[in-house]
């Protein structure tokens, strides 16, 4: 105990408390408190400032108030999860706590030295001053036209920016901006670089602005107030616009409300509001691309156009397959594309004849000079990896769906809405089909004239569209007329099945006819307010039948010849005679077998007795009818009831049906031509037999 007082003694014989100065190793200390060294370096001095992890710096901000403003302290190590007061600490090094700012503010740049942040402004003249209590720079450097008078370099960045400005005030309405950059003279150079950013080494990359108000992306010449010119091959759009703002339809024409992009073309003089130049070969490059946000009720484009010319032209001359002059990719439960007459989806009170459609697809098919025909009706192949198509055609829809679940998927839609609560105008449809002969049209969904709806309606027979008969001319046309490898046509109706009329005839088959019901035919008779029916009779054989009448002659013998259409329709050996004598009872009998041309009668009373007689046949050929098995299957009916399924009725499915070349097959063919992308998938999910 005496020596460490001894030793204590010792220690504060050196300091001196003169003035309230304190000296260490030195009488005579020159501040309030300071330390000599008292060696040459052979044994460690200096002072060491106490020690602390992040972690253990950060346990102490409930204790740090006015009282420890400016208390340094050196840290080991970063915090490992920042705080207010730690918010600094990122790095090890010497820190002191500064109370107004309520934080731990670093001395040292982290170990490196500190560097003057601009060079020239000690040797500035007095036009240059940064004066930091007043927050007001003026710098002011006369140079040459080739001089760089500020200059900018930094290392390689992580987390930290060259130049960060920035406000957090809420109060911040400058009029000339948070950065202002203006040349208050006339350039002598139009055409001369005001502003460039570039990005990368690549020349021309980034954003360029010139003297004169053009701006470019891409290019360092723009020609345009907005230019924009992608000319790489990497697969990426020139320009995309992400319209995701949840701002509410103001449902004007004018720049406001929740609109991706808004083009106003205003001057009469001006020819082109928007000018996009796309050079890209990659196979998905875009000069334009548009993503609206999902469940956005606004427009991705919105082109208001009031002029005589286009509001919104493409033109494409790539002569590659899968190139497309517009492309819209479409996820959202709205429509891909939208076109209205005005705002509020009517049109103007101008006459709408003169208005010819709301999309007009046109399309010249190749040249004069060369062969254009397409090699079928098919649009792109199931497995094709291209858009190539054997079909030529000015307008089309494609919808492709992915989940092989998917259904109600269409590529074309029309509909012609009600008007209010009441139902559809008539003689009206939803898609209308015309080759350009005069009357000659197909309608899908279509309302009548007599309000009744049809879901195909094909008229061939008017000499104008607008529906006058063409009676008493050539006729050439088909209402409806189809061609199925399986079966031409497939018609199951609730009430009624089909109903055809005809001036020469009001249905022809051509090929066996089987019905599981009678063949039945009314005929009016007069003075009665009802027809009358009468029905076919029905035999286990094809048959044919003739009849007449006969007299014997005075030997009690006669022979009959049928006539020569029944000659030449029966079979051979299969005609039967039934012989009814009329008047009187005789015994009137056939000499012999009845052949396909007549029979011969005879009575052994030698009367000349008339009678009448019915022969019938089998037709010839017909002998052996080789009836289709599957419509002799008691189950055949319930199938095709199945496969004319009403596919309003999401609950169950139609059966599928094929002709295996051999018979008729009530499943699903495993070599059914199908779409390749749903194909793989959808066979594995479903059974095939």
């Amino acid at each position: 105990m005496t020596k460490k007082l001894l030793n204590l003694a010792i220690a504060f014989s050196s300091i001196s408390a003169f003035y309230a100065q304190v000296g260490i190793n030195s009488t005579s200390p020159n501040t309030t408190f300071e330390i000599v060294s008292k060696t040459n370096g052979v044994r460690p001095e200096g002072i060491l400032i106490p020690r602390l992890t992040g972690d253990q710096i950060k346990n102490m901000e409930p204790l740090l108030g006015s009282s420890q403003n400016s208390m340094m302290i050196y840290a080991t190590s970063a915090a490992t999860s920042l705080t207010a007061s730690t918010v600094d600490l990122t790095a090890p090094g010497f820190y002191y706590y500064n109370f107004g700012l309520a934080k731990w503010v670093a001395i040292n740049n982290f170990g490196t030295a500190a560097k003057t942040p601009i060079s020239g402004l000690i040797d500035g003249t007095e036009n240059n001053s940064i004066d930091s209590k007043n927050f007001a720079q003026s710098w002011d450097w006369t140079t040459a036209s080739t001089q760089t008078p500020l200059t900018l370099r930094a290392n390689a960045l992580t987390t930290g920016t060259l130049l960060d400005i920035t406000s957090t005030s809420t109060a911040l309405n400058s009029t000339n901006g948070l950065v202002r950059i203006i040349n208050n003279a006339a350039p002598s150079n139009a055409t001369g670089i005001f502003a460039r950013f570039q990005p990368s080494n690549v020349a021309g990359s980034g954003m360029s602005l010139l003297n004169n108000g053009n701006s470019g992306f891409g290019t360092t010449a723009p020609s345009a107030k907005i230019h924009i010119l992608e000319s790489g091959t990497t697969n990426q759009p020139a320009a995309i616009i992400s319209q995701s703002s949840s701002a509410a339809d103001t449902g004007s024409l004018a720049s406001t409300g929740s609109k991706g992009m808004f083009i106003d073309m205003s001057s009469a003089t001006l020819d082109r509001a928007l000018v996009i130049t796309q050079n890209g070969t990659a196979t998905n490059s875009r000069g334009l691309n548009i993503t609206m946000a999902s469940g956005n009720p606004g427009v991705g484009g919105f082109i208001n156009h009031n002029g005589t010319g286009e509001g919104f032209r493409v033109q494409n001359s790539n002569t590659a397959n899968n190139n497309a002059g517009v492309y819209i990719l479409h996820s959202g439960a709205g429509s891909g594309v939208f076109a209205s007459a005005n705002a509020a989806g009517a049109d103007a009170t101008t006459a709408s004849s003169t208005r010819r459609s709301m999309i007009w697809g046109s399309r010249t098919i190749g040249s004069a000079a060369a062969g254009n025909s397409g090699s079928g009706y098919s649009g792109p192949s199931s497995a094709a990896t291209t858009l190539a198509h054997t079909t030529l055609y000015g307008s089309m829809g494609n919808a492709e769906p992915i989940a092989t679940d998917d259904a109600y998927i269409f590529g074309v839609l029309g509909e012609v809405l009600s008007v209010s609560s009441a139902a559809a105008v008539d003689r009206s449809g939803g898609v209308l089909g015309n080759s350009q002969v005069a009357g000659t049209f197909g309608i899908l969904g279509y309302r009548t004239s007599a309000s009744a709806n049809a879901g195909v309606y094909g008229n061939a027979a008017m000499s104008t569209g607008t529906g006058r008969s063409a009676l008493g001319s050539e006729a050439a046309g088909f209402g409806v007329m189809g061609v199925g490898d399986l079966m031409g046509a497939a018609f199951r109706g609730n009430v009624y099945g089909i109903n055809a009329s005809g001036s020469r005839y009001g249905m022809y088959v051509d090929g066996a006819t089987y019905t599981n019901n009678v063949i039945a035919n009314v005929s009016t008779v007069d003075g009665s307010t009802e027809r009358l029916t009468t029905y076919v009779p029905t035999s286990t054989t094809a048959d044919i039948y003739t009849r007449g009448t006969a007299t014997l002659d005075a030997s009690g013998r006669v022979s009959v010849s049928f006539d020569r259409k029944f000659s030449d329709l029966v079979a051979e050996n299969s005609v039967v005679v039934t012989i009814t004598p009329i008047g009187k009872g005789s015994q009137i009998y056939l000499e012999q077998e009845p052949t396909k041309t007549g029979f011969s009668a005879k009575t052994d009373d030698s009367n000349a007795v008339k009678f009448s007689y019915i022969a019938v046949g089998t037709r010839k050929g017909l002998e052996n009818i080789a009836v289709p098995k599957e419509i002799l299957s008691k189950d055949y009916d319930e199938n095709m009831t199945a496969v004319l399924h009403n596919e309003a009725d999401t609950s169950s499915k139609g059966k599928p049906v094929h002709w295996n070349g051999s018979e008729l097959k009530f499943e699903k063919s495993a070599n059914a031509p199908s779409n390749a992308r749903l194909n793989t998938a959808q066979l594995k999910a479903e059974k095939i037999e």
